[in-house]
């Protein structure tokens, strides 16, 4: 999967929502677990994110994350 950001990781989260609840197409239910996952796990990186950029973590923090090339700004 491609690097995203965190925004990016809560606008999947939000597609993803969307299309899981989506009753119109046939979708088993092994489908929407599965996306309803998918869909936890951006939004708890784009809750991380948020957290990350926000202030409260610390510069040095922010540099060692993004030396490892973890987030994107």
């Amino acid at each position: 999967m491609a690097e995203l950001t965190g925004p990016e990781h809560y606008w999947r989260a939000e597609e993803l929502l969307k299309h899981a609840s989506d009753q119109s197409k046939e979708r088993t239910e092994g489908e929407r677990t599965r996306m309803l996952a998918e869909a936890q796990v951006h939004a708890t990186l784009a809750l991380v994110a948020a957290t990350v950029y926000s202030g409260a973590t610390s510069e040095r923090d922010i540099k060692r994350w993004d030396e490892k090339g973890v987030w994107l700004r």
